[in-house]
């Protein structure tokens, strides 16, 4: 019996060992862990929401923030008073890349014309995780973004369409209010920027070699520095946003 007693112990002890080992391996090879810096504010975007019944535009300022620490993208508008949060994975990421190549691509060959006007996901789509409310975050859901075209009036020009329609919250009660923000060509190219994964990598390559500065700097003037640093803190790029880990050559105006 005593035999046993050890033997089950020992048991014990090497599956607590095993799951450790497993957390630890897990944490350190996450491929979306790029490093440990706070969420980085990556700037702004001046782009456009559709009106549902005029189906004219309304200027919407989209912000764009970076968490290293779970690689995602969140992209932060309001409509109709409501706050709109979007997470984008690095794979919804890569979706949203080929869309905009493709919206550029068919631009420039003067393919957009009223064939595929308002195809739902003409360039593709993604399930993304999504969050929203009055004042903050108070609820989530994965509705699907979809990527198309629409000829806006008053000149029909073809926008670019990010769109979800609404979907239901994990916490039960309001739904997300619609998606359908309308991006020109010029500020598709100023998106691809911000979402593509090269860019993200090298603002973590820079933070970690910010971090590892050391050595004393040549030519040190105290009041210089006190100058740079000011500049510094009036141009900071840390964000406070929080970020839920679980989860082309035409440049014309926005009428």
């Amino acid at each position: 019996m005593l035999k046993l007693k050890n033997w089950v112990k020992g048991l014990c002890l090497f599956c607590v060992a095993v799951l450790f080992v497993a957390c630890v391996s897990t944490e350190k090879h996450d491929p979306n862990f790029l490093g440990d810096f706070p969420v980085q504010d990556l700037g702004k975007i001046m782009g456009a929401t559709v009106r549902r019944v005029k189906r004219t535009l309304k200027p919407a300022e989209l912000s764009f923030t970076f968490n290293p620490r779970s690689n995602i993208v969140s992209v932060h508008h309001k409509f109709l008073g409501e706050n709109v949060w979007i997470n984008l994975s690095e794979e919804n990421r890569t979706v949203f890349i080929n869309a905009i190549h493709q919206y550029l691509s068919e631009y420039k060959e003067k393919k957009l014309g009223e064939g595929n006007n308002r195809k739902k996901g003409y360039f593709g789509k993604t399930p993304i995780y999504m969050k929203w409310g009055l004042f903050a975050a108070a609820r989530a859901g994965k509705p699907t973004l979809r990527f198309e075209y629409e000829l806006i009036k008053p000149k029909g020009r073809p926008y670019f369409i990010v769109g979800a329609t609404t979907t239901k919250s994990f916490q039960g009660g309001a739904n997300s209010p619609a998606i359908r923000i309308a991006l020109s060509p010029a500020k598709c190219q100023d998106m691809l920027v911000l979402l593509k994964q090269k860019n993200l990598q090298k603002l973590v390559d820079d933070l970690q070699k910010e971090y590892e500065e050391f050595d004393m700097k040549e030519g040190f003037e105290e009041d210089e520095e006190f100058e740079v640093m000011k500049e510094i803190e009036n141009s900071s790029t840390e964000s406070d946003d929080s970020i839920d880990e679980d989860e082309a050559d035409a440049e014309f105006n926005i009428d």
